[in-house]
């Protein structure tokens, strides 16, 4: 784990709610490496020490809960993604 700072607590929020207009496909769920991008940045996050990692979903948010592990981390919806 990497310390932040002495007994410093971090919340770490990962929007991930767009919809990827110009991108060919769900950029969140792009493979790079094996894994998909939204999982490298959840996955970095919560090697952090003492850390709350929320996630914030939206557009194309029954795709990226299918192939996103969440765990140890909270996930909200935004229902107004588009906004």
């Amino acid at each position: 784990m990497t310390r932040v700072g002495r007994g410093a607590a971090v919340d770490v929020v990962i929007l991930a709610a767009g919809e990827s207009r110009r991108f060919n496909g769900v950029k969140l769920l792009a493979d790079y490496g094996r894994k998909p991008l939204l999982q490298w940045a959840i996955d970095n996050a919560l090697t952090l020490e003492d850390v709350t990692v929320t996630v914030v979903v939206g557009a194309h948010r029954s795709q990226i809960v299918q192939r996103i592990d969440f765990a140890g981390v909270k996930r909200l919806y935004n229902g107004q993604w588009s906004e």
